[in-house]
């Protein structure tokens, strides 16, 4: 989608930019490995609670969501069902 064609913006100490041909899934694993810094899959069903996300890091990828997407999911919204594919 044009959506995941958007570039990341800065957030902390990296810049990504969202493939052309990126699933919204990809996108979100893309932007969550950057922020817990480590790899999490596209197919993950894990939350990232459970993944050892902080409420700081849902901030930052609160953020770099809404500058991939043009949408703000919020942290409420990740609290309910903060997995890649929710």
């Amino acid at each position: 989608s044009s959506s995941s064609s958007r570039s990341l913006e800065q957030h902390g100490s990296y810049v990504t930019r969202a493939k052309s041909a990126e699933t919204t899934e990809e996108t979100v694993a893309r932007a969550m490995s950057q922020v817990l810094g480590k790899q999490v899959p596209a197919t993950s069903d894990k939350t990232f609670w459970e993944l050892g996300g902080t409420s700081l890091m849902a901030m930052t990828l609160d953020g770099a969501l809404q500058a991939a997407t043009g949408v703000r999911i919020g942290i409420a919204k990740m609290m309910q069902d903060g997995s890649v594919a929710g």
